[in-house]
């Protein structure tokens, strides 16, 4: 379970900072 926990945080996170690239970058 935390396992699972984790890797939807770390991909929840992931999806923010590359949605910020693509604003910072266009």
């Amino acid at each position: 379970m935390a396992g699972s926990v984790f890797q939807f945080v770390l991909a929840s996170i992931s999806i923010l900072f590359f949605r910020f690239l693509f604003f910072f970058f266009i």
